[in-house]
């Protein structure tokens, strides 16, 4: 779906005689900017009027470019619900296009510490992100005096899991998650720890009783100095297991043993996990592909974008800004081009050779 024809199905929480400037304008400002390197929003108005002839061919702008004030009280009336709408509809279609059997949605939840104040935490988002294809797929932000565990089942409602597996880290290790998942016909991986504790305490004691043995499948992997081997195994034999009805599609418990080796010294951990997945292989791939939402997503948004250091909090600004620098996010990884010359274009590169090159801007916009 062209996310401009969803940004224009956003109700406009302003009265009338109020609208100078269009809600449309107002968010592809925000977007153009930002792909640009604009981290703030009075940034993003002095880009406007610094590049308003530029954006005067795309925008229609009646009453040239919104101050500043003006873009963080409309971002702060917005409500933030339909904004995740419009950016779950955009973001829906093009995965559903692209998908391949077997695809991990990784489910991971961050908080925005720069939207915290004296008197209320900072707003905490629960975002949903699509290895293979490399997109963050929807955001919903957690209702006060609430978590990941009320947040989660939202989010798996609003997407479409069907062929992919799930995974999520020990909160949303809950029957009803797994319910949902399955239902969605798709399949989990869930990380279990001690917030579950007598099936924790099965489940460990099953893998300690079998003595391990040989793994089912072993992943070795050097980097920067770092020797990493990972063995996974799945234990099937469910049957004496007294709580499985309770566990909607669970077939397996999972084990990955991480043997880590940095500069001669070596920590080996296990890590459990209750899973609908009978092959080894894929399971243990699906464990590693998780944490890219923490290298990929949360890491990007605190380094490349700054996440952590914006102070806005009026209203719904923090989570609407932290929807449109998802928007922005994806928009960079769907801009194919690795290298320029012999320079590799990293997230921010793109961003800066955006800042420079209008016709590289376009292209990165043309995915809107």
């Amino acid at each position: 779906m062209d996310i401009r024809a969803s940004l224009a199905n956003i109700p406009d929480p302003r009265i009338e005689r109020c609208k100078k400037h269009l809600l449309v304008d107002i968010l592809l400002l925000c977007i153009t900017a930002m792909v640009c390197g604009v981290q703030s929003v009075e940034d993003i108005a002095f880009f406007g009027i610094t590049h308003i002839q530029w954006l005067k061919q795309y925008l229609a702008l009646p009453n040239g470019i919104p101050s500043a004030d003006t873009i963080l009280r409309v971002l702060g009336r917005i409500d933030y619900a339909k904004f995740e709408t419009c950016f779950l509809d955009w973001t829906r279609g093009y995965f559903r296009q692209r998908l391949e059997p077997g695809s991990v949605i990784a489910i991971d939840g961050k908080t925005v510490r720069g939207s915290t104040t004296e008197t209320d935490k900072g707003i905490h988002l629960v975002s949903a992100w699509a290895n293979k294809l490399g997109l963050v797929l929807s955001q919903v932000k957690t209702h006060e005096k609430s978590n990941e565990i009320t947040a989660i089942p939202e989010l798996l409602s609003a997407l479409d899991v069907s062929g992919c597996v799930v995974t999520i880290d020990a909160m949303g290790c809950q029957k009803q998650i797994a319910s949902d998942i399955t239902q969605g016909e798709g399949d989990y991986v869930l990380a279990l720890k001690e917030n579950h504790p007598k099936v924790y305490k099965e489940v460990t004691a099953v893998f300690d009783e079998k003595d391990l043995g040989k793994p089912e499948y072993i992943d070795i992997t050097k980097d920067h100095g770092r020797i990493e081997k990972r063995e996974a195994w799945l234990y099937q034999d469910i049957s004496w297991f007294e709580d499985r009805e309770a566990w909607p599609g669970l077939k397996a418990f999972g084990c990955i043993r991480s043997t880590r080796t940095v500069k001669e010294e070596t920590k080996v951990e296990c890590r459990y996990f209750l899973t609908s997945l009978t092959d080894a292989e894929q399971f243990a791939c699906s464990v590693r592909s998780h944490w890219e939402i923490e290298n990929k997503v949360h890491w990007v948004l605190d380094v490349v974008f700054r996440e952590d250091y914006a102070r806005n909090r009026t209203d719904h600004s923090a989570a609407n800004l932290s929807v449109l620098r998802k928007i922005v996010l994806n928009l960079l990884r769907l801009e194919p081009t690795e290298k320029l010359g012999k320079q590799k274009l990293s997230l921010g590169r793109k961003r800066l050779y955006a800042a420079y090159n209008p016709d590289f801007l376009l292209n990165i916009l043309c995915n809107l």
